[in-house]
């Protein structure tokens, strides 16, 4: 009678969990399989920020979904009766929520779940929130459901797979999601069958990104996977005249990745911020609609007022994509007059801490 009792008034499970969006900051695109196996030696680096990405699941009597957006001001309740394969997988009928459904629909879960998500960053920011959401989602549910996760790395790729049928724009980037679960600063390196996760974050390495590094939003969404699917079938279409400069802007990005890389390992740190900008440059070429007439215009400015040459300050693009967040590469004096003129061009600074390394 006392077990009933106390079964009874069994308090609802609450799960909350936040996860680091990542900065990229060298040899994204090139994390694309398998453009990471036919480039050689490819490097990616980016960065956990203290841009975090919430996740929180509740027990509810509901007989089916809820799903609370806090971004987009909208709570949607899907009968547990609408959640069938047809619907997730064929009609594609839950837009947007496709990708936390087919997260549940992995753990076998359609009612009495109320699932909250909150955001620090803007959509369409090309900072890997949708990619920090699902390895959020996915920690949690493991909890939720008691099943113990395996490795890092094959967490991820579970994550990894099920966002690539969710956006079904063809193959996904793996660099998005490292930084959720080690924190840091992060060279992933990729060779077949392995991504090897190198931890590259000092507290000297901390300091100098912070104040050369700035991160801005630009106000314009952008939709990467438009973006990436472009260059993936020009890398891949060799009759096209596009392909021989695709191919070459790629292995150039692959070039400037391994060559911040060395001066990380050198502690070069002028010559990574060179190597930034560069990588920058290059992206504008592979896809002139990355950057912005804004940002154009934004650099022009600042280059003009500081008098400083092409190796000093630049614009390096967040994710893929026109607009969204970009990185202005500085010296740390001209922080004063760039958080003055981004302000002349409606642009937003996201002010943002490097995470520790997680364990």
């Amino acid at each position: 009678m006392k077990n009933q009792m106390k079964n009874q008034m069994k308090t609802p499970m609450n799960i909350v969990d936040e996860k680091s969006v990542r900065v990229d900051l060298l040899g994204g695109t090139i994390d694309i399989w398998p453009l990471n196996i036919i480039i050689p030696d490819v490097i990616t680096i980016n960065l956990a920020t203290s841009l975090k990405v919430r996740v929180e699941i509740e027990e509810t009597d509901f007989d089916g979904i809820e799903i609370d957006s806090k971004d987009y001001n909208s709570c949607t309740k899907i009968p547990s009766s609408d959640l069938t394969k047809e619907n997730i997988y064929i009609q594609r009928k839950f837009a947007a929520l496709t990708f936390i459904i087919q997260l549940l629909d992995y753990f076998k879960l359609n009612k009495n779940l109320k699932i909250t998500t909150a955001s620090s960053i803007p959509a369409g920011s090309g900072l890997g929130g949708s990619s920090a959401l699902g390895i959020a989602l996915f920690s949690s549910l493991c909890k939720y459901t008691n099943k113990s996760k395996q490795n890092k790395q094959h967490d991820i790729k579970i994550v990894q797979d099920i966002e690539a049928n969710a956006l079904d724009m063809g193959p996904t980037g793996y660099q998005d999601y490292y930084p959720a679960l080690y924190g840091g600063i992060l060279g992933l390196k990729s060779s077949p069958g392995n991504i090897d996760v190198e931890q590259l974050y000092t507290p000297e390495l901390k300091q100098y990104l912070e104040e050369n590094i700035s991160l801005i939003y630009s106000g314009e969404t952008r939709y990467s996977a438009l973006n990436n699917w472009e260059v993936f079938k020009k890398f891949f279409d060799k009759d096209s005249s596009a392909n021989s400069s695709v191919r070459k802007q790629l292995h150039q990005i692959s070039a400037h990745s391994y060559e911040g890389y060395q001066a990380i390992k050198d502690k070069d740190y002028e010559k990574l911020k060179d190597s930034i900008i560069k990588e920058g440059e290059v992206r504008k070429e592979l896809c002139p609609t990355i950057v912005t007439k804004q940002m154009s215009s934004l650099l022009s400015e600042l280059k003009k007022q500081s008098q400083k040459s092409n190796k000093e300050i630049g614009i390096k693009v967040c994710g893929a994509g026109g607009g969204g967040c970009f990185l202005l590469v500085h010296k740390k004096n001209d922080l004063p007059l760039i958080m003055d003129k981004i302000k002349e061009f409606s642009m937003k600074a996201m002010e943002f801490k490097i995470m520790n390394p997680l364990l």
